[in-house]
């Protein structure tokens, strides 16, 4: 079987640590929901067969940084633990673009999923969101080059203004970056609070994708 990687991100080899790091609570707590989303994204073959798969892919994509973007900033901002980051890292603003996208499709906008917020648009972020939040937004780089690779020839160029930013340079950087944050040692409960996280996120976006597929 040829390995193809997956649609969602984080193809990019093992990162060894002395102990524990976060990389490997995220990734190891949310293999399960991870591997759900990429097949609600594009299916067992891990190809989309035509524009209406790349619709619900870009849909699925625009919920999720039309509703984490400002969150992430929010806490880079503030939290210690995202001052290992570099001060002129580029973080992900690409909601305006799957909406573009959307639009050039022929396809509605949707507002941002209140059933997300769960009353915290009124609150900091703390760590453990902004951790997956990270996670999420940083690694999406790598699965944008494979969604990228896989369109189907009628997705107009037009319509790709979102894959093809976050398959771009600076959000290469940011991945890189966030890996090597990533690579220190992790804290508990800190550690497990933020796999939840990312974890919740997940299947908050394979429902979303699999709605769309109905």
């Amino acid at each position: 079987m040829v390995h193809r990687g997956p649609a969602w991100g984080h193809d990019d080899g093992p990162v060894e640590t002395a102990a524990p790091s976060w990389r490997d609570a995220l990734r190891g707590r949310t293999r399960d929901a991870h591997e759900a989303l990429d097949r609600a994204l594009t299916g067992p073959s891990g190809r989309l067969s035509g524009t209406g798969d790349y619709v619900r892919v870009v849909r699925t994509l625009h919920a999720l940084h039309a509703w984490s973007e400002h969150r992430l900033r929010r806490w880079a901002a503030a939290s210690s633990l995202a001052a290992g980051l570099p001060d002129d890292l580029v973080l992900p603003d690409r909601a305006s673009l799957y909406a573009g996208d959307l639009l050039a499709l022929g396809a509605e906008v949707a507002d941002p999923d209140p059933g997300r917020d769960r009353g915290r648009r009124s609150v900091e972020v703390d760590d453990a969101e902004g951790l997956a939040l990270l996670y999420l937004l940083g690694g999406s780089s790598a699965g944008a080059r494979v969604l990228l690779r896989g369109l189907p020839d009628d997705v107009p160029r037009a319509a790709r203004r979102g894959l093809t930013d976050a398959s771009g340079p600076e959000s290469s950087r940011l991945w890189q970056a966030v890996l090597r944050l990533l690579a220190t040692p992790a804290r508990e409960p800190l550690a497990t609070r933020a796999a939840d996280e990312a974890d919740a996120l997940f299947g908050w976006l394979r429902e979303r994708a699999e709605e769309r597929a109905a």
